[in-house]
Parts: structure tokens; C-alpha cells; sequence
């Protein structure tokens, strides 16, 4: 290519993409406005969402630990490390926005309103946005664009957010990314190299490091195939002067750094290792396998993917397939009755340019999960290295996200092939009607009942074989027209349908939240938030929890003077004897420290008496009167974590280690003023950077842009084609 082809890109297609965006919101939303429930959540990431939004609204600074959940968390760690969106673009907009709202003193009251709009509208807008941004610059056809728009716009995956809150808004970015990496290949100059870094920063900064880390095998070997197979590629790289390129590598590291320092600060003190221990057998289709590719899109078969089995212990092919509506999951890659037929068209007879790096993505996907899954040669990296422990669980949903998208875009590229072949799209018109006759009776048989779609299936396949006949005998000139208002629109039908049916089921089981408190009181105590941060709390909290220790049953505060104090090994057993029993039988277990010496000596003989009053704080401190008739420790039951800090009046006091999971503080006698902050260094800062770089790249790049014209990276760089 010569010179970087005009994207396809009309100004009706922004339009269409709002107005997709807003149709498949209120599919998922609708249920909100009618019965007050949310859809996919058990108040898990509403909860962490709520929470920041509460904190920077009324304190005017992020939640970074979390006092609700347990004996509390550093929110900030999984926050930059992939929970709850909280370090992503659209967050920190929303969350901008707020904060300035609370410093003009408006307060926020109602949450789950905005929690809707950002999940159900905002969320999949800017991943549509990314979706047109890249088929505009890979197809030849508006019939291929509109059809992988409407189709993503509807899918169930996108609309419960590809899986899991927060793959959606990356893989958006990431499209944006991959969209300006084709026109800098095109056409690498000043403006296309500089919108590729831009793009790469708003996906740095939004992935975290752990999705990075899984994302990490399948980036090297697609860079490394890329610049293996294609010219145009390497001559792109060769193009751009070493300082620019060492200007990008820069900018990166910033955009990494929040997360870099967040998984120093915390790294070893989090349960995480937990989620390494989820593993599924091969056989089991989750997202990803390479069999989810061969029924994604089959008329009639269960949309229950996780309903397949392959028993490591039984037969090699176990089958339970059930049908949609007694299924509890849904796969991802639904994408319609026509994607696997189209696909496959468009895997054999498209454009060699955008077949042959299909076909090699779909394998490369299909072989990492291999690796991940099932290699005993590769999990041995995965327990070793702490990052990598949660490739098993989130691989899942990384390159389940993929596949949709492979899958996507081959079926894409098979309409725009159908629409220049003749002799494809007759053959089309014969087989797939047989396809379907086989795919339905095949769901017939096995289906665990069949489904109320079975009918609908059946009825759609019979109109998608009247269209392709009908477009089969079309002039080609007018086929175009025929295809873009029929089989689009049944593509709509079918996938939005499908979605509807899934995501009613969901809604109906709903949590119904009362919103009166949010905005007015901290965090949100259902006892549904527990089950993420299981995951990642404190170590030694978790260590707590296992060892049966009810956590949330051991008092908030407690004082406790010289005789009550005992430095010696911890267990679950010293905990629970410091509370239990007659007050002379209970002690405080420390870990030894010379500093706490006269705690362990003989009993004075004033009475042990600490009272405190006036606690309150955010989420962040604590505030606290203490009066302690001989001096004494006070025992918080506060998870112990080194970024916390405590000062009597002006003056700072240590924090020991209590019980080997919790915080305790020497208050001398008499009334004193107490107060702890936890405030984790160059987390705020590292993220303010990090955005100020992703600023700076979009504005040079609009710069770029400016109607003056292109500005050469290299005075001599030639044009080329790929």
C-alpha cells in the first residue's frame, strides 16, 4: 500500500455509535430504572466504586484503605492493580469530577445511578468507539463495519462487560491502539507515530500489571510475528529516530509507574497468590479454548458455554450441555448465527492481508491458553513469578475477550468477501441452510430441555437463508444495500435478542440496594463486599480467616496495660485468648520488640482503665481521645500495614503488630488525642504524572494534526506500502 488508505469513517458512523451505545445500555440499565436492581454485581466492584466516589466527594481524597471489608485493606493496591476500574480513564473522569463537585461543597447522595451510566453506557461507548475505530481502518466495506458494530453493540459479552467489570474499557483502549498501529505501519511519520504512543498510554495506564503480565505472552509473540511477516512493519520501526523512541519508552514507564509502586508497597503484604490455585482442565470450555471457537456461533447450541465438560476422571468426551435458560454463566463469544460461517469464509478466501494475521492470532490464542491451562511445562512459571499466579484466573477473561474479538472480525471480513464474491456467496446460500438443519437438530438431541430459543433460532436461520439467496441473485452493485439492511439488521436481531434473554435472568436476581446512605456514610457493609477482597486482603488477616478466627467478632478498640501484654509466638489461639474469658486471663500477644519492654513487666497498681471517645476519621484516618489511667496499649482492630502512621498531639508514635494482624499504639496516661493515616507515598503523585504524560502525548498529537501538515519522524523516511 502505497499510502494509507481513507478510513471509512462518514459522519454518521459517530452517530451510530451513540446511538448503539445508548440502545444496548438500555438493555442492561432498563431493568435499573424500572425495579432499582443492578445487573452481573453482588455489590462487589458497586461497593469499591461507591466507596471512592464517597471518599473523594466528602474527604476530598481517594479510599485508599478500606475499612469495612474485614479488618480492612489497602484499597489502593487492586484498585492500580485491576479491581473496580479505580486507576482507569473513565473513572478517574467520573471521579474528577466529583471531587471538584465536593469541594464546591455539592454532595453526592445517590451512586448507583452513576455506577449504571459508567458500566452500562460509558464503559461499552468507548469500547464501540475503539471498535469502529479499527474496522474503519482494516475493511474495504461500510457493510463490514456496520455489521462488527452492531454485532459488538449487542453481544452478551460486551453488554456484562466481556466477562468481568473492567476487560471492556481496556479492550477498547487497546483498539484505538491496534487501529493506530495500522495507519503508522501505512504511514509512519510524526503524526501516526505519536497517535500510536498516545493510544499505548491511555492502554498502560488503564491496564494493570497483573492483566499486563498475562497479556504479556501473547504481545511477544504477536510483535515478534508482526515483524516477522511483514515488511512494512519493520521498515515503520526503522523509520522512527532512536530518540523518539526512547522519548515513547519514557512516557511508558510513567504510565506504569501508580501500579509499579503500588505492587512494591504491597505486593507481599496481599493475598493474591489465592487466585493462582483456580485452574481448569483443558477440556472445560471457558473462554478461550479453542472448542468455544467451533460452537460460538452455531444456530440452536446452548449459549451456556460453561455447561461443557470434559472430565479429566471420566470418558475423554463427557457432554452436558444445557440450554441458555437454566445455565448460570454465559460465554462470551455469542456473537450471532451467521459469525462461524462467516468466519470461516473469511479465514479461507479474505483478504490475504487480514486473513493470514487472523488465522495466526486465533492459533496464538488458542496456544497460550494451552500453556496457561494445561502446560506442565509452563505452571511452574505461573506459581514462581507473583504477577503471573493470577493468569489462570484472569487469562480466562483476557483472551476469552480476544477470541470474541478474532472471531468478530474474521466473520466481518467474511460479509465483505461475500459482498465482492459471486461465486462465495451462492455456495453461501446453499450450505447455509444445511449448517443449520444440522446445528438445531444436533441442540435438539443433546440440549438439557431445549431452550425457548430453539424456536427462534430456527425461524432466524430461515431468514438469513432467504437474504443470502436473495442476495446471491442481486446485481453486485445494488448487493451492498441488500446486505447492509438485512443481514446487519437480523445480526442485530439476533445477538440483541439473545442478550435480552440472558441479561433478564440476571436482573431478575438483582440486588436491590438502598441508596438513601451512599454519600452520607462509609464504605457499604453488605456482606457481599468480602467476597473480592478475600483475594486481596492482608495476608495476615486471610491467615485469620483460614485458621477459623471470626475477625469481625474481635472488638474495634481495646486497651490493654504492662501485665496484659506477652511477647511470643502468634496463632489463631493467642487471638482468640486476648479477648475471651475473665479480664485477668486475657493477653495481648506482640511480636518481640525491645521497645515494649516495660509492657511485659509486673502489674502496676493503678487499675488498668482505657477509655477512648470521639472516634471518627475517613477512610484513611483514624481520630481518636484516649484516656488511659497507667500507660498502656491500645489495640485497633485495624489491619497492620507499614504505611500507616500515628502521632499523639505533634508527636509519632510506633504502631506494633498485634495478635500478628493488627495494629496497637503505646498512649501514655492521662487524656491524649490519637490519631493514624494511612497515606501510601507517591501513589497519588505517580498517578497524577501518569495522566499528565497521557495529556501531553494527545495534546502533541493534536498538535501534529493541525492543518499545517505532516512532520517527517525522519527527514529521510520514505513512503511505502505494507
Amino acid at each position: 500500500m502505497s499510502q494509507s488508505r481513507p478510513a471509512i469513517s462518514p459522519p454518521s458512523d459517530g452517530w451510530l455509535v451513540l446511538a448503539l451505545t445508548a440502545a444496548a445500555g438500555l438493555v442492561t440499565a432498563g431493568p435499573y430504572a424500572a425495579q432499582r436492581t443492578l445487573y452481573n454485581d453482588t455489590l462487589t466492584i458497586y461497593s469499591f466504586f461507591s466507596d471512592e466516589l464517597d471518599a473523594l466527594a466528602r474527604f476530598g481524597a481517594p479510599a485508599y484503605w478500606f475499612p469495612h471489608i474485614d479488618a480492612g485493606t489497602p484499597g489502593y493496591f487492586y484498585a492500580l492493580l485491576g479491581q473496580a476500574n479505580l486507576g482507569r480513564p473513565a473513572f478517574v473522569a467520573i471521579a474528577a469530577v466529583i471531587w471538584a463537585l465536593g469541594r464546591a461543597g455539592v454532595r453526592l447522595h445517590a451512586v448507583q445511578p452513576l455506577y449504571v451510566f459508567y458500566f452500562g453506557f460509558l464503559i461499552p461507548g468507548i469500547f464501540l468507539f475503539g471498535v469502529r475505530s479499527l474496522a474503519a481502518r482494516v475493511f474495504r466495506t461500510r457493510t463490514a463495519v456496520l455489521y462488527a458494530l452492531v454485532v459488538a453493540a449487542f453481544s452478551p459479552g460486551v453488554l456484562v462487560n466481556v466477562a468481568d467489570p473492567g476487560i471492556l474499557e481496556n479492550t477498547g483502549y487497546a483498539l484505538f491502539c491496534a487501529a493506530a498501529f495500522v495507519a503508522f505501519v501505512s504511514r509512519p511519520d510524526a503524526r501516526t507515530f505519536v497517535r500510536l504512543v498516545a493510544t499505548a498510554l491511555l492502554l498502560v495506564v488503564a491496564a494493570s500489571q497483573m492483566l499486563l503480565a498475562a497479556a504479556a505472552p501473547l504481545l511477544a509473540v504477536f510483535a515478534a510475528a508482526v515483524l516477522a511477516t511483514s515488511r512494512a512493519a519493520r521498515r515503520a520501526v526503522v523509520a522512527v529516530s532512536p530518540l523518539w523512541w526512547a522519548g515513547a519508552a519514557a512516557a511508558l514507564a510513567a504510565a506504569v509507574l501508580p501500579s509499579a509502586i503500588a505492587y512494591r508497597q504491597q505486593g507481599a503484604e496481599i493475598t493474591h497468590a489465592v487466585v493462582g490455585d483456580l485452574h481448569y482442565a483443558f477440556g472445560e470450555l471457558k473462554s478461550g479454548n479453542p472448542l468455544q471457537f467451533l460452537v460460538g456461533s452455531v444456530p440452536g447450541i446452548a449459549f451456556d458455554w460453561d455447561a461443557y465438560r470434559q472430565s479429566a476422571e471420566g470418558p475423554p468426551s463427557e457432554y452436558g450441555i444445557r440450554s441458555l435458560r437454566y445455565g448460570d454463566e454465559l460465554g462470551n463469544n455469542y456473537l450471532g448465527l451467521l459469525a462461524t460461517p462467516l468466519a470461516a469464509v473469511g479465514l479461507v478466501a479474505g483478504r490475504r492481508r487480514l486473513r493470514v494475521p487472523l488465522l495466526g492470532m486465533i492459533a496464538v490464542t488458542a496456544g497460550v491458553f494451552v500453556l496457561y491451562g494445561a502446560s506442565p511445562v509452563f505452571a511452574p512459571f505461573l506459581v514462581a513469578i507473583a504477577p503471573l499466579r493470577t493468569l489462570n484466573h484472569f487469562g480466562d477473561m483476557l483472551y476469552g475477550g480476544g477470541a470474541f474479538l478474532l472471531v468478530l472480525f474474521a466473520a466481518a471480513l467474511g460479509l465483505e468477501t461475500l459482498e465482492r464474491r459471486d461465486d462465495l456467496l451462492a455456495r453461501m446460500a446453499k450450505l447455509f441452510p444445511l449448517w443449520s438443519v444440522a446445528a438445531l437438530g444436533a441442540y435438539w438431541r443433546w440440549a438439557e430441555p431445549p431452550s425457548g430459543l430453539l424456536g427462534f433460532a430456527a425461524v432466524l436461520s430461515a431468514c438469513f437463508a432467504v437474504v443470502l439467496v436473495w442476495a446471491s441473485r442481486t446485481p453486485r452493485r445494488t448487493r451492498a444495500r441488500t446486505l447492509q439492511a438485512w443481514i446487519v439488521a437480523l445480526a442485530m436481531l439476533d445477538v440483541a435478542t439473545v442478550s435480552f434473554w440472558y441479561l433478564r435472568g440476571i436482573q431478575r436476581a438483582g440486588t436491590k440496594v438502598d441508596e438513601s446512605r451512599f454519600g452520607r456514610s462509609i464504605g457499604d457493609t453488605n456482606g457481599e463486599t468480602t467476597r473480592i477482597a478475600s483475594l486481596y486482603m492482608l495476608r495476615s488477616t486471610k491467615a485469620l480467616v483460614d485458621a477459623g478466627v471470626a475477625v469481625n467478632e474481635i472488638p474495634r478498640l481495646a486497651g490493654f496495660c504492662a501485665a496484659d501484654a506477652r511477647a511470643e509466638p502468634i496463632g489463631p489461639s493467642e487471638v482468640a485468648a486476648a479477648f475471651d474469658g475473665p479480664r485477668e486471663s486475657r493477653r495481648l500477644a506482640l511480636a518481640p520488640d525491645p521497645a515494649l519492654a516495660r509492657f511485659f513487666a509486673a502489674p502496676s497498681p493503678v487499675p488498668c482503665v482505657v477509655q477512648t471517645t470521639g472516634a471518627g476519621g475517613t477512610y484513611d484516618e483514624v481520630h481518636l481521645t484516649v484516656a488511659a489511667a497507667q500507660p498502656a496499649l491500645l489495640f485497633l482492630r485495624n489491619g497492620w500495614a507499614p504505611q500507616w502512621r500515628a502521632t499523639i498531639g505533634d508527636r509519632d508514635v510506633p504502631i506494633h503488630r498485634a495478635l500478628g494482624a493488627f495494629q496497637a499504639v503505646e498512649v501514655p496516661a492521662g487524656t491524649t488525642q490519637l490519631r493514624l493515616r494511612f497515606h501510601p507515598p507517591g501513589v497519588l503523585a505517580a498517578l497524577t504524572a501518569a495522566y499528565a504524560v497521557v495529556a501531553a502525548a494527545w495534546l502533541l498529537d493534536w498538535w501534529l494534526r493541525r492543518p499545517s501538515g505532516p512532520i517527517a519522524v525522519h527527514d529521510d523516511a520514505p513512503e511505502h506500502g505494507e
